[in-house]
Parts: C-alpha cells; structure tokens; sequence
C-alpha cells in the first residue's frame, strides 16, 4: 500500500476529490465496517466515499441536515479482491495484502474504491450515518463544492465559525469566485481554470497572513483543486 501512497494520515486523490487515508498504527483497524454516525458540521454538493465490500455489496445510508432534514443515499463497491479492475472507480490496486505475520496472499489483486453522493449546496451537513452493511468498508470520506457559485456559500459559512478570519478576506475570495462562476456559466474553461489558479495564489497568502484558519484553506485547496481537474485542461 505504501507504494501507492497509502500511509498513514496521506492525501490520496481520486477523481480530483482529496481524501485523508486514516492516520491508524499497523495493525489496528483503519477502516469503518457497517453502520456508523459520523458527526460534522460543513456544506457541499458532492460527499465522496474510499471504501471497498467483501464480495460486490451496495447499501443505503443518510445525510442529516442542520434543519432537521435527511437525506438517503447509496453507495456501491465491488469485491476488494477482484482479478478484474472496476473501471474508473479503482482508487488503487494491490498485488497483495497485509496481514499481523506480513503480506500473503499475493496475486489475488486487491483493491480500493471509489463511490460518490450529490448532496443539497444550500444546507449544512451535521452528520453522515454510513449504511447498515456490515461487508462494506469505508476508509475516507471527503466533502467537496464543485462550483464557484457553490463555494462562495461555503466562504459565508465559513466566516460565520470564524474560520475565514475578516470581512476583507471574505471579499476578496468572493470577488474571484465572482469572475470564475461568470466564466463557468458560459463555459470558458480555460479562463476557469486561470482564474482558479490566482485563487489558489490568493488563498495562500491569506493563510499566510493568518486571515484564514488552517481547516477552511485545506478545504478551499481541494475545492479548487477538484474544479480545475473537472475542466479537463492539463496544467503546470
């Protein structure tokens, strides 16, 4: 698993959506098998899943909002040993697996997945309850907002806890966001993704100067990060 980047507390990338791989000792459970209530409190439009099942399994889970609301959804992923990849979902595959007295069973081509769920960008997320399928195993999860538009209601939200430390900040952020959801709507994706890179530049300096508290800029860097892969377009 190291060699494709799955250590401890390691930013894993998948379909442009950053995960954080659990930060476990060897040996200890790093994964969550069946029903869990996982306690949150952020917004987005997508709610991304690294898990895999024993055999191909699919289960149903929820979204509790802030007002109350619940939303179900599902989830799918096939056998975590599988002589055969399953297509783009394939996060990453193995030769073997690891076990107390060392690897064993090589050639069997393990792997890890990927599932992803559209969430309501207008409402805040309090928890996440995972399906009660006790043969899936869910290693991260990650929030992501997919547009511009979506982001400057997270940066409100954001400067509500404090997280996004002055009005200024705030402002700033709002008016790049501001040029990137114009261009968006008219599907000029390279000027998007120029755009988003100054953005990228802006948040850093914000950070630097302590205007923006460490959590908020992580996840604006992956937000950024997973709309400039969306528009397709190679850069440096």
């Amino acid at each position: 698993m190291q060699k494709k980047g799955l250590t401890p507390g390691a930013t894993v990338t998948h379909n442009g959506v950053s995960f954080k791989w659990p930060d476990v000792p060897a040996g200890t459970p790093d994964n969550v098998a069946g029903q869990a209530a996982i306690q949150t409190s952020t917004l987005g439009n997508q709610l991304s899943f690294i898990g895999a099942g024993v055999s191909n399994q699919n289960g149903t889970g929820a979204v509790v909002y802030s007002d109350g609301s619940v939303q179900e959804f599902s989830v799918q992923f096939d056998n975590y040993a599988s002589p055969v990849p399953s297509g783009e979902n394939v996060v990453a595959r193995f030769d073997y697996r690891n076990t107390p007295s060392g690897p064993a069973n090589f050639g069997h081509n393990y792997q890890v997945l990927y599932d992803q769920v559209t969430l309501d960008p207008s409402k805040t997320v309090s928890a996440v309850i995972l399906p009660d399928n006790s043969r899936i195993h869910h290693f991260s999860m990650a929030f992501v907002t997919t547009s511009a538009n979506d982001m400057k209601t997270l940066i409100a939200s954001m400067g509500e806890k404090g997280e996004i430390k002055n009005d200024t900040a705030a402002h700033k952020l709002n008016i790049h966001l501001k040029a990137v959801s114009h261009y968006e709507e008219k599907g000029a994706a390279e000027k998007v993704v120029k755009h988003m890179k100054l953005f990228k530049q802006l948040l850093k300096q914000l950070k630097d100067q302590d205007s923006i508290a460490d959590n908020a800029y992580q996840r604006l860097t992956a937000d950024t990060n997973y709309i400039i892969k969306k528009m397709g377009i190679k850069t440096v």
